[in-house]
């Protein structure tokens, strides 16, 4: 791309203060903002999208950007994508980097085959080497197989239980703290992180809404411990000694957690009613205000800072569940902060809040399961906790 003009749409500008971004060569540009924001640099490096103008421009249609052209600049280069066939990518010789050695697999080939069964048949004879976010009943059976092997890798993604603490969706029960105190104690985490979370032994077991890894994640104030008398006592002390009827809404990957959970719900006579819901459903329930007790998969390895998460969580519709004044000056305070320590500082208070108040309860990372060929394996990504990329899978010496 050695002289080429980058281009950018009014979409991949991530600034929500800014103004205008100014292009001042082929490699160079000026962010025009209304006030300075803490994460710029972090949001530069991370979800920035800068695009070849004369590749795009000669495009009759422009979503055939990096379709048709061979296309990359890092440890990889593309030699051809296919709809059908899939995605060659081959060694970068011209990739110079202290930081990361040269791709240590110097051809690979990432194939379509969005059914599970044919992706576990194709691995079994041999037809692919590696298959990535297998289920963990596939990995079993998989495994079983002396030509592959099972491997974890930590992830950045969790799963939690947030609850409606407003009255939005009209259960009153949820609005009182002891309720929700109870609902946190009676969850038995460790059991569901050993017996249900697919590689659990590797899994964080996460007690604030950030991981040990997040930048400025700092907090005092743990996540409650599994004490299910003292949840009874709750329950009862809150006019609640027979329980209640509570809708739960689980995100499909996340179902056999969401089980486990209803399950110690009901031990403390929480009957909780399980809606397996996708993404769509979810943010549509929650712009109505319907949701009353739900669990989904929260990634935060694309932009690993704690304003990101805060920003997820707490802003738009998904913070009218909240309505707490503590979090919201966090948010305006932190984004305005540049010096990490008193940042982390900041947040650290809405950070404490949150486990103080029981809005939400993280329960753990879920880390992704890999099945491949014995002869390979997968090494820890240096640029970014949990994540894992072409250059991290290797042969076997």
């Amino acid at each position: 791309m050695k002289g080429a003009k980058p281009t950018f749409n009014s979409s991949s500008i991530p600034f929500q203060t800014s103004r205008s971004l100014e292009i001042l060569g082929p490699h160079k540009i000026r962010v025009h903002a209304v006030e300075p924001t803490a994460t710029d640099l972090n949001t530069l490096a991370y979800r920035f999208q800068m695009w070849d103008a004369e590749t795009l421009n000669a495009l009759a249609d422009k979503g055939d950007y990096s379709r048709t052209q061979v296309m990359g600049t890092g440890i990889y280069k593309m030699v051809s994508f296919d709809r059908n066939k899939g995605i060659l990518v081959e060694r970068n010789d011209a990739y110079n980097t202290t930081a990361v050695k040269k791709a240590p697999i110097k051809r690979i080939q990432g194939t379509f085959i969005p059914d599970r069964e044919t992706q576990a048949a194709q691995l079994m004879t041999g037809g692919i080497d590696w298959i990535r976010g297998a289920t963990p009943d596939a990995a079993k059976h998989l495994s079983a197989n002396s030509n592959l092997k099972v491997s974890y890798v930590a992830s950045p993604t969790f799963v939690y239980i947030a609850l409606d603490s407003q009255n939005l969706a009209g259960n009153k029960a949820l609005s009182d703290h002891r309720v929700r105190k109870a609902i946190h104690k009676a969850i038995d985490r460790e059991a569901i992180i050993k017996y249900l979370v697919p590689g659990g032994e590797v899994a964080e077991h996460v007690q604030g809404l950030c991981f040990k890894a997040t930048i400025d994640c700092e907090y005092q104030v743990q996540a409650e411990k599994l004490d299910v008398e003292g949840a009874k006592k709750l329950m009862a002390e809150a006019g609640y000694a027979n329980g209640f009827d509570m809708q739960y809404d689980v995100f499909a990957p996340a179902k056999a957690i969401g089980e486990a959970i209803a399950g110690d719900l009901r031990k403390i006579g929480v009957r909780a009613s399980m809606n397996v819901v996708d993404l769509s459903l979810y943010r549509r329930k929650q712009g109505d205000g319907k949701l009353e007790a739900w669990s989904i998969l929260f990634p935060t390895g694309s932009y690993p800072d704690i304003g990101n998460i805060f920003s997820v969580f707490f802003t738009g519709p998904a913070f009218k569940y909240y309505n707490d004044p503590i979090i919201q000056e966090a948010m305006d305070k932190g984004e305005a902060e540049f010096d990490s320590a008193k940042r982390a500082a900041i947040y650290g208070k809405a950070l404490n809040r949150i486990n103080e108040m029981n809005y939400i309860l993280p329960i753990s990372s879920v880390p992704v399961l890999h099945v491949h060929s014995k002869d390979a394996k997968v090494n820890t990504n240096v640029f970014s906790a949990g994540e894992t990329y072409s250059a991290d899978f290797e042969w076997v010496k």
